[in-house]
């Protein structure tokens, strides 16, 4: 998924349904550029990849992330 302002990409998640347990779904990452930051993109992100991989059948997620 990506967040797009005025045609530039300002953020993105990125993340998978487990192959051996569909129920699961990992976040492998998220990013915002620094200067969108704090206008809940990240949030957003976030609801969205959860909302997709729901609708695949995960009821179980896992979050790892870390700042740059």
């Amino acid at each position: 998924m990506v967040a797009v302002n005025d045609g530039e990409v300002v953020g993105f998640a990125l993340g998978m349904i487990d192959q051996t347990s569909t129920s699961h779904a990992y976040l492998n990452y998220l990013f915002v550029k620094e200067d969108y930051r704090k206008n809940g993109i990240g949030k957003k992100l976030l609801e969205q990849f959860e909302l997709a991989t729901s609708k695949k059948g995960a009821t179980a997620g896992r979050r790892q992330i870390g700042s740059l």
